[in-house]
């Protein structure tokens, strides 16, 4: 297990010089003209800015450079824009030389991708090129995250590094490459969708569609807890995608608050496949993993337990931290916390419905095989009150007890207008098809690709530079629509 990588570049140094990598540059005699051509420019651009600006001083006189080591100790990015006390005027400058920069570089690969499929037939191999990189957005066992831009579309994306050093092992290999596995087979608005996987000589890069409101984790602290109301439209995002994964013989193994990632317009996407695995019908499992307060009782007696059935306990764990605030299973250690689990006796505070109730009883179950089925979690009463002959839940099923109590993550609340489902559905619309819209296929053919190859890397699922191009341009253009 690793702590985290460093990108192999100076983000100031790259955007100052040039953003080919040495591999394109030595293998491609069309990219030595276009950075030929780019650095020209470039350094045009460099002297008109310089002649304008200023730089800032120390206190003994001297100049103080973004790329100095010494002044940028503490930002191992160097990127532009991340500098503090930045003014408006100059915090708009860097924006307008970003954007000069990504207009060139994105001529330069509409150029070089043209220019593969003219002489050689094919798709030039991506690289670094293609991104401008941000800032970093977060870390796990095997690498870092950070946001990027996609250069030829101009959207965000979440590029994941990871260092070749740390796969030597077959170990290591099989978890990443079972991860891109998994994700390549995943096809769903509410899974974070895989763009591409490149790689240079240090690195392995991931690129994954980029959510911009952070994890729900942080939503839930925020509010102190979500109404009914609002979470209704966010946990039946999460029960398709969760009801995808599972038709698709891929257990989750951690649904939680940190994994579900909310993007722009709060439509819901899965995160991190890290210890997820496909698995057959019927299939015992003895592989013990899982964060703590989620972690089904069958996985804490050890004695085996089959697949989906685990992420159905994990999934009301996390409804209940959702319209709550608090986890239902809480303990000093980890042992009582195992013992709490295994027993399965939990509180609801007495604000909850009476269907919220009845709709978390029936995933915490601890007898696993009696847990509400996947596919009828969207038709619970919870979800359609109207279809109650009473209007109200018949009975709370499990040991189950109310309590005035009202445990929180968090005690911030804000008020925030919920999610509504007619609206959720119109935005979640048509985003799982791989109908070929046309207007976007003309947009992908300007960037270089070919009709042919466009239409074959995006039925196919490719995950490749045109299939990730195609994908976030219909994004794009279905929010503008």
């Amino acid at each position: 297990m690793m702590n985290g990588v460093q990108l192999p570049i100076n983000l100031n140094s790259m955007r100052k010089e040039r953003l080919f990598t040495p591999e394109m540059s030595e293998n491609t005699s069309a990219n030595t003209s276009l950075i030929n051509e780019y650095q020209a420019m470039r350094i045009r651009d460099t002297n008109k800015a310089d002649s304008r600006s200023t730089t800032p001083t120390s206190k003994h006189g001297k100049q103080l450079r973004a790329d100095n080591p010494k002044s940028s100790q503490n930002n191992p990015f160097n990127h532009r824009g991340s500098q503090p006390n930045v003014t408006p005027q100059s915090s708009e400058k860097k924006i307008k030389l970003d954007e000069a920069d990504d207009q060139h570089l994105r001529e330069g690969l509409i150029k070089l991708i043209h220019q593969s499929f003219k002489t050689k037939g094919n798709c030039p191999p991506t690289s670094l090129d293609y991104y401008r990189l941000v800032k970093m957005i977060g870390k796990g066992a095997f690498g870092k995250v950070y946001l990027g831009v996609h250069l030829l579309t101009g959207e965000n994306v979440a590029l994941k590094s990871i260092e070749k050093q740390y796969m030597k092992d077959e170990a290591s290999k099989r978890k990443i490459f079972q991860e891109v596995l998994i994700l390549k087979r995943c096809h769903h608005k509410n899974i974070i969708r895989l763009l591409e996987v490149f790689e240079n000589k240090k690195y392995l890069f991931i690129v994954q569609e980029y959510a911009s409101q952070g994890d729900l984790l942080g939503y839930v602290k925020e509010k102190g807890r979500l109404t009914e109301s609002e979470a209704k439209g966010i946990f039946k995002q999460i029960a398709h995608g969760v009801q995808h994964c599972h038709q698709q013989s891929i257990l989750h193994r951690d649904i939680k608050l940190d994994n579900i990632l909310l993007d722009k317009n709060m439509v819901v996407k899965i995160c991190d496949f890290g210890v997820s695995r496909f698995v057959k019908k019927g299939q015992m499992i003895n592989e013990q993993c899982g964060t703590p307060a989620y972690i089904a009782p069958e996985i804490i007696q050890d004695k085996g337990y089959e697949g989906s059935y685990a992420d159905l306990w994990s999934m009301g764990v996390l409804l209940y931290a959702m319209i709550t605030g608090t986890v239902p299973f809480r303990a000093n250690t980890l042992d009582d916390l195992h013992y709490a689990i295994i027993d399965g006796t939990y509180s609801c505070p007495n604000y909850l419905s009476e269907e919220a109730k009845d709709l978390i009883s029936r995933f915490l179950k601890v007898n696993p095989y009696a847990r509400i089925d996947i596919n009828e979690v969207d038709k619970h009463p919870w979800f359609n009150p109207n279809r109650l002959e009473d209007g109200r839940s018949k009975s709370i099923v499990g040991k189950t007890r109310s309590t005035g109590m009202d445990y929180r993550l968090d005690n911030k609340r804000q008020t925030v207008p919920d999610v509504g489902l007619a609206n959720l559905e119109e935005v979640l619309n048509g985003q799982n098809s791989k109908v070929i819209d046309p207007t976007v296929l003309k947009m992908v053919e300007a960037l270089g690709y070919p009709r042919d190859f466009i239409i074959h890397s995006v039925q196919n699922n490719a995950c490749n530079h045109a299939s990730a191009c195609f994908f976030l341009l219909a994004k794009k253009l279905q929010l503008l629509n």
